[in-house]
């Protein structure tokens, strides 16, 4: 069986700045397949190996060519004893002919040192790549077609526009000049004008431009939809650390976002079990602050308890601490306002019969 802790020294977390110097400038399917890939080693380092598979399978999934976590994918479904799908894993490697030898030794390892040579003949030594140098284009990496035809989109918009402000220019500031024995600049311009032929051709291109247009808008779309769904695994790894409040701000600002399918039910899901949970989570935080007289950092999380759950049980509490900052912080206005709304929307609470006496003792004439 392959030493697991001792095969991951040969691993490391990744630095997008370390590959590329515009971070910015690499893909989402390559930024969040090393997202994974680094969630997955911390993961191997708490014992989780079950998690890592996910995580690597999910990295793999987004980026075919991040071999570096094929490698250590392998590895893992060596040390679960799951020989069978670790050597299928190494031996992709070794057909891609990336990362070969370090593939070559851990099919060895597996197989008691002894290596298929049909295998090893395929390997050659080349550098550890850890993503992909064949980046395809955003929308195929959405819709799964070969070739590039988001690129091919862009440069087709941008290379009939200039086409088109061409034409433009040379009709509204340039005059024909006659040159005799010339009958296809004739054909094009006669008496100062475009002729009716040109101009047919000039309606069909831009007829083409929007439609390129309309393409690539398309392409775009798409294109934020999947950052949508890759943002939902964001979500889960922050349930997972147990950092709701993050969670639910996230949520927050997906509300408005169509998701479809599988994904809408998902978010559902996370919606439903993360807001109430972070509720009780920033009403605790905001009333300890209260109690070490941090009121301004109080008032922060207990003006989010409504914006994660409507129907939260405390809500009463949570406008009378909210009114009582208000109140040290010596703004008397909102904290009346507050005050007002707790006894009118919680009439029968025991924080409204306390809000009237504060009111009263800010709104009498001394």
């Amino acid at each position: 069986m392959i030493d697991l802790k001792q095969e991951m020294q040969d691993f490391g977390v990744i630095n997008l700045k370390d590959i590329s110097q515009n971070e910015a400038g690499i893909p989402d399917n390559v930024r969040n397949s090393v997202f994974l890939y680094n969630k997955a080693i911390e993961s191997l380092r708490t014992g989780s190996e079950d998690i890592a598979i996910i995580e690597l399978k999910k990295a793999i999934s987004m980026n075919p060519h991040f071999y570096e976590a094929m490698n250590l994918l392998g590895i893992c479904y060596g040390y679960t004893k799951d020989n069978a799908h670790a050597e299928e894993i190494f031996d992709r490697v070794v057909k891609a002919e990336k990362n070969s030898v370090k593939a070559l030794r851990y099919l060895s390892l597996l197989n008691g040192g002894e290596v298929d040579g049909s295998i090893k003949s395929r390997a050659k030594k080349r550098n550890t790549v850890p993503v992909t140098k064949d980046i395809k284009s955003k929308r195929d990496k959405l819709d799964g077609r070969n070739g590039k035809s988001f690129t091919w989109v862009r440069y087709a918009v941008f290379f009939s526009a200039g086409i088109l402000l061409a034409l433009l220019i040379q009709t509204i500031f340039f005059k024909p000049e006659k040159i005799e024995g010339s009958p296809a600049d004739n054909n094009i311009i006669s008496n100062g004008k475009i002729s009716d032929e040109y101009k047919t051709k000039y309606e069909q291109l831009l007829s083409k431009n929007e439609l390129l247009q309309r393409d690539l808008d398309e392409a775009n779309k798409s294109l934020d939809y999947s950052k949508s769904v890759m943002k939902l695994y964001e979500i889960e790894s922050f349930v997972s650390k147990k950092q709701m409040e993050n969670a639910a701000d996230m949520l927050l600002l997906m509300n408005t976002t169509d998701f479809q399918g599988e994904d809408r039910a998902r978010f559902d899901n996370l919606y439903k079990s993360v807001m109430p949970s972070a509720a009780w989570t920033v009403y605790n935080e905001g009333y300890k602050l209260y109690n070490t007289k941090k009121y301004q950092e109080s008032l922060k999380k207990l003006s989010k308890v409504e914006l994660y759950d409507p129907l939260f049980s405390r809500m009463d509490a949570v406008l009378y601490y909210s009114g009582r900052c208000y109140q040290l912080l010596d703004d008397s206005r909102n904290a009346v306002a507050l005050f007002q709304k707790l006894i009118d929307s919680y009439p029968k609470s025991n924080y409204s019969t306390n809000a009237k006496v504060r009111i009263k003792a800010m709104t009498q004439i001394p």
